[in-house]
């Protein structure tokens, strides 16, 4: 389900990206109007989602558009501060960061988190030693799946099993 919704975004991100490129004279991007009526396209008409959110970030301005609800079963409307657990693709975002940064000479792999956090943070140790950024970044760390503040009071209803083979993400060393 994590991986379905995650392909939804970002095909929509995809397709709002490339719809009418002169629809602002500021903007390659169609203003807010179309936008909202992809969205309602991909909830209402092709049932891809009950709900979407889309953060536009130009270099003069900044839009949240949105259309839906929360769940099936809650019909909050959402908005910009709507919070989504976004799944695994964060991963390769953040690697993909990071092998940057390791390239510049602005961090190394081995540096311990430790370093990049205020001083009254208390960071766990792994097997006797400091958690390093490569340890995050291959997810050897240690930590927890999720923090245990964020977990719902109320179990999640069932979902829909999708086969492994459909979120795999292949990666390949950087050298």
């Amino acid at each position: 389900m994590r991986c379905r919704f995650i392909g939804f975004a970002l095909a929509a991100i995809f397709s709002i990206a490339n719809v009418h490129a002169h629809s602002l004279p500021d903007s390659p991007l169609p203003p807010d109007a179309e936008i909202r009526e992809i969205l309602a396209d991909r909830v209402d008409t092709d049932k891809q989602s009950v709900g979407i959110v889309v953060g536009v970030i130009e270099p003069r301005d900044r839009r949240v558009i949105a259309h839906g609800a929360l769940s099936k079963d809650d019909k909050r409307p959402l908005n910009g501060d709507t919070i989504f657990e976004i799944g695994s693709v964060t991963k390769v975002f953040t690697s993909l960061a990071l092998a940057d940064m390791v390239q510049h000479g602005e961090v190394a792999l081995d540096d311990p988190i430790a370093k990049y956090l205020p001083p009254e943070v208390k960071v766990p140790q792994r097997g006797g030693h400091g958690i390093t950024l490569l340890d995050l970044s291959t997810q050897t760390s240690g930590l927890p799946r999720l923090p245990s503040n964020i977990l719902p009071k109320t179990p999640p209803t069932p979902m829909r099993i999708i086969p492994p083979r459909s979120c795999t993400y292949f990666f390949r060393s950087m050298s």
